[in-house]
């Protein structure tokens, strides 16, 4: 199996948990605007004189503070979320380029023999890539055999059917690469942080989005 969806696994996981660090750290940022918000309409009787002014004066630095350290956790939260990313994305692309480098040792001698024999048409080869879904070796003897077929003037009628086959095969390592790269973009997206201007209100709003691609994951 390709190392795609373990890494997807992975990349998740670090999503929700900055989500969740970051719905943490606004959630004690809310308490202490709420907290300012009450004392600055509160109308309750004051029991000495200035008390009002000094609530109010209070719960004001207590929100001011609790910006301040929001600021810099909401900093901290992305900057490690984006460091963990680019760290599963260079293991993904170690992983990736392992899957599929060629290893002789998964060359079956028997599927060879057949590719070499000359009996096999293009709906041979086509469903032979099917037992071998796992085999990225055996994949790219397929490609390149069906290639070979797409010149075969008797094979005319199927020549672009083989072709974009043996492209395909060919190409799935730099497909997949491709498909974890927009998997990262999307991330990034629904991560919101890069909005700034926007507020918290918009980053929690996009993380949302994040739960479809999550259950996608999750299911492959």
């Amino acid at each position: 199996m390709t190392p795609y969806k373990e890494y997807a696994i992975k990349l998740d996981k670090a999503f929700k948990r900055a989500r969740a660090n970051y719905l943490e750290a606004f959630a004690e940022l809310t308490e202490a605007k709420e907290a300012y918000d009450k004392a600055s309409t509160s109308d309750r009787p004051e029991v000495f004189s200035g008390e009002r002014a000094a609530r109010i004066a209070s719960t004001k630095a207590n929100y001011l503070y609790a910006e301040n350290i929001f600021k810099n956790a909401s900093r901290n939260i992305w900057d490690d979320y984006e460091n963990t990313v680019s760290k599963i994305t260079e293991e993904f692309n170690e992983a990736a380029a392992s899957y599929y480098s060629v290893k002789p040792e998964l060359v079956d001698d028997n599927a060879l023999s057949l590719l070499n024999s000359g009996i096999m048409t293009p709906e041979d080869v086509f469903r032979m890539s099917d037992k071998y879904a796992n085999n990225p070796t055996m994949r790219r003897l397929i490609a390149d055999h069906a290639g070979k077929m797409a010149d075969d003037t008797q094979f005319e009628g199927s020549r672009a059917s083989l072709l974009r086959f043996s492209a395909k095969l060919a190409h799935e390592k730099d497909d997949i690469i491709k498909s974890w790269d927009s998997l990262v973009a999307t991330a990034s997206c629904y991560a919101g942080y890069k909005r700034t201007n926007y507020g918290p209100d918009y980053v929690i709003s996009m993380n949302q989005h994040w739960d479809e691609v999550s259950e996608n994951i999750n299911n492959l």
